[in-house]
């Protein structure tokens, strides 16, 4: 399975123009599609996309306008999962509580009530990433999810795609876990990854 991941798109469409999905099997987008972006924005930008491949959680910089276009587009992965190519794959979109007071943000505890749901997850499509794995701010703190941390251990996850802090694009392992943070596709940042016998990853530049 080859996959195109992007994530912080940002409702900056020009970049989605130069990219060829024919390749690909899956194209995950790990939030913050919009920049506080209402339903018809939203469905703009995912209408460049082809929608029998895509699957999509939101970020904290979506709207709940954007969850309910997901919805209706029925690519929305938050809270829910969905089996391909026998591989289980899980969404959780938002992100923690930030400074901002952005639309879209979850504590710790409602992560966990969401990833408690998963009794099986081989791919985690996260906007934020887990705690210690891609998520060092530009001030070198560490901002990530410990519950998400938690949850990729305990259930033996593969692969965490993820994004929300730009500056930590890169790819870690947590345990025999890939994180794999794509952001910032306004930036030009996408990843590629290929699942066969083992994942490899990638973060390219457009």
């Amino acid at each position: 399975m080859k996959i195109l991941a992007i994530s912080d798109i940002h409702s900056k469409v020009e970049n989605i123009k130069k990219l060829n999905f024919e390749n690909f099997d899956l194209i995950v987008l790990a939030g913050d599609i919009t920049d506080f972006g209402d339903y018809n924005e939203a469905k703009n930008i995912i209408s460049l996309f082809p929608k029998d491949k895509l699957l999509a959680v939101p970020g904290n910089c979506d709207t709940y306008d954007v969850i309910r276009l997901l919805e209706d587009e029925n690519v929305n992965l938050h809270a829910k999962c969905k089996k391909i190519n026998n591989l289980i794959f899980c969404g959780i979109g938002y992100s923690l509580i930030t400074p901002f007071n952005t639309p879209l943000e979850l504590t710790e505890e409602e992560i966990s009530n969401i990833l408690k749901n998963f009794e099986k997850c081989d791919v985690l499509i996260s906007h934020t990433p887990p705690y210690l794995a891609c998520d060092k701010t530009s001030s070198q703190k560490n901002v990530g999810s410990k519950e998400i941390r938690k949850f990729i251990e305990e259930k033996n996850v593969k692969l965490v795609i993820c994004g929300h802090i730009h500056e930590a694009y890169g790819i870690e392992k947590v345990k025999e876990c890939l994180v794999v943070n794509v952001a910032a596709f306004k930036n030009g940042r996408y990843g590629i990854i290929n699942i066969n016998e083992k994942i490899e990853a990638k973060i390219c530049s457009i």
